[in-house]
């Protein structure tokens, strides 16, 4: 679908933001934005303890500024975009944020990770506010997730883009806008300079660079940023998304379905179609690490008769996790996006933890690195297999002496048709509240996760932020 159109799409997608109201979210996905608020919260605390964003805390620090908006965790009160960002940031560090479910049969929808870039825009806009409800939160939270992978469904091919930030960057700004009380035109504008910020690509996990979680966090200081901007009258592009150069064609070389960005708007919230990861690292590589894990319990083999392990992935994943395992500068990102270290883990250590991909140590064990060099990925050349899917995956192990196993992996677990049970998604958000910057959060995770649960009946979001500061 090319060319210039009367009306462009924006329009219709800043009067649906601003007439957002709670009456109108499903009571299923009012909860389940809760959750992923939660998990939001719960990865911002584990990733307050990554050295990068430490060293990005200290430089917004010297920085200073109008106290505006919180850094969660460190509880410094800075100016807002500083605060979007850094939160972003530490919410995407380990990778263990949310990213769309995939079901092979029925939906082959690539996402990107949402609500880190959400959630830490729809928190610094809160407090600029001063008094936003939980459910006004939940609203802004809830509308902003569901554009963002909406217009991420809309784009077809690849293309080398990150939906994750390229998205992003609407969805923050359509979060903080509400929060802010855009009108319709003023929404509008915000998308148009948001559009003049979307940037975001998958070379950066190609080359394993620390860059690579800073792209939410780029969507969500600039999405705030764009709403601020519009609220003083600066206006941005007008056919934002269907002008010759707007964000369809730019991006996607005018090859773009606005049906998925339309069907069921405001009925339909695809960030209840979210999963919420069990390990804290790319989501390609956990297939793989669930397969090992599975094959290893199910035959009862041992790391010592392992003599070669086989990924068979699709092509996608092959190009961006498949690399051979290597200790080099900036371990903590190579550790994240990588099957040859994921599988290793899991078949050395029976098990995959935080401390896996926290633990300096653990990084650098020579057992993990002798195991991760028997470890091949290759492209799965069933013809079936689209460039672009997570699924399936096959494991192969191959013993000294008794043969081959065989697992192929369907589903992921976490995703909606797998998904954690309340007890694993409990033990997730405490252990990461351990790893916090500030241990004395830990004590606290009791009252953030029941301050969360009932955020609804919450008069001011502030007492929530209060707890993680």
């Amino acid at each position: 679908m090319k060319g210039h159109q009367a009306m462009d799409i924006a329009h219709k997608l800043a009067g649906h933001v601003v007439n957002a109201g709670y009456r109108d979210i499903p009571e299923d996905v009012a909860r389940t934005t809760k959750t992923f608020i939660l998990d939001t919260i719960g990865t911002i605390m584990a990733g307050s303890s990554d050295p990068c964003c430490s060293e990005i805390v200290k430089l917004i620090q010297v920085w200073g500024g109008k106290e505006e908006s919180s850094i969660l965790v460190f509880g410094d009160r800075v100016p807002s975009i500083h605060a979007a960002y850094v939160n972003s940031m530490m919410a995407h560090a380990l990778d263990f944020d949310d990213t769309y479910g995939y079901d092979l049969k029925t939906n082959k929808k690539d996402g990107g990770h949402a609500n880190s870039s959400v959630v830490p825009a729809s928190l610094a806009a809160a407090e600029i506010n001063g008094r936003v409800s939980g459910k006004a939160f939940i609203t802004a939270v809830a509308t902003g997730v569901d554009l963002m992978l909406r217009l991420g469904f809309t784009l077809k091919g690849g293309r080398g883009w990150t939906r994750s930030a390229i998205c992003g960057v609407f969805g923050a700004a359509a979060a903080a806008g509400y929060l802010l009380n855009l009108n319709e035109r003023e929404m509008f504008n915000a998308f148009g300079i948001a559009y003049s910020q979307a940037s975001g690509n998958q070379q950066a996990i190609i080359d394993k660079a620390l860059v690579k979680r800073m792209q939410p966090a780029v969507a969500a200081k600039s999405g705030l940023f764009s709403v601020l901007l519009a609220q003083r009258g600066v206006t941005g592009a007008e056919d934002i998304f269907q002008g010759k150069f707007g964000f369809f064609n730019l991006y996607s070389a005018g090859e773009y379905d606005l049906a998925p960005l339309l069907v069921d708007l405001g009925k339909k919230y695809e960030g209840a179609n979210l999963g919420i990861k069990p390990y804290p690292c790319g989501r390609l590589i956990h297939p793989a690490i669930d397969g090992a894990l599975e094959l290893l319990s199910d035959n009862a083999v041992t790391a010592e008769e392992i003599k070669e392990v086989v990924v068979r992935v699709p092509e996608r994943t092959f190009y961006l996790v498949g690399a051979p395992f290597e200790i080099k500068d900036d371990l903590s990102v190579r550790v994240q996006f990588s099957i040859p270290y994921g599988v290793s883990v899991a078949i050395v250590r029976r098990q995959v933890s935080m401390e896996d991909f926290l633990d300096e140590a653990r990084m650098r064990d020579p057992r993990i690195a002798e195991m991760a060099g028997k470890v091949k990925v290759v492209v799965d050349v069933d013809q079936a297999i689209e460039y672009s899917a997570k699924l399936p995956v096959t494991v192969e192990v191959i013993t000294a002496a008794r043969g081959k196993f065989v697992k192929r992996v369907e589903r992921i677990h976490g995703d909606p048709n797998d998904p954690l049970s309340p007890e694993e998604f409990r033990r997730k958000i405490t252990s990461c509240a351990r790893y916090a910057a500030r241990p004395e959060l830990s004590d606290r995770i009791g009252e953030i996760i029941e301050t969360t649960n009932r955020l609804e009946d919450v008069s001011n979001v502030g007492a929530l932020i209060s707890l993680l500061t």
